[in-house]
């Protein structure tokens, strides 16, 4: 099923209007329809493939369409020494693992030692960092 579309910009700050008009398309394995929209609208509008757009009904029938903002939270140090923390698993995983498979758990065990070790010395890197005022 295709339908035309008109696609109209309205900037309140130019006294322009343009419009394009497209056809729907529709996905062949889900059925859903797609509003291909034109290069030099995206351009224009700045938005790119991947973003998420949101519409939104207009008590006239017209539908006003907007990239939906994401907010991504600024990480810090605490998050930096959650995901520090987090590598431990690893070490954990690894003892688990040779604790269930003894014909390899001497390879696992010193697999997790060596980790041990790294991650001790990230952990001490990133206590100097903190020290210093660096993070």
């Amino acid at each position: 099923m295709k339908k035309k579309k008109n696609v109209t910009n309205r900037d309140p700050d130019h006294t322009f209007k343009t419009s394009w008009t497209v056809t729907t398309e529709q996905d062949p394995a889900t059925g859903d329809l797609i509003l291909p929209l034109p290069e030099d609208l995206l351009a224009m509008q700045g938005w790119k493939t991947g973003d998420t757009l949101e519409w939104e009904e207009q008590a006239n029938g017209s539908w006003h369409i907007s990239k939906k903002e994401i907010i991504v939270k600024e990480k810090d140090r605490f998050d930096l020494e959650q995901e520090i923390m987090q590598c431990w698993n690893v070490v954990e995983d690894l003892r688990i693992m040779a604790d269930r498979n003894p014909s390899i758990a001497e390879d696992l065990k010193a697999i997790a030692h060596v980790y041990e070790m790294r991650f001790d010395h990230m952990f001490e890197t990133f206590e100097q960092l903190i020290r210093a005022g660096k993070l």
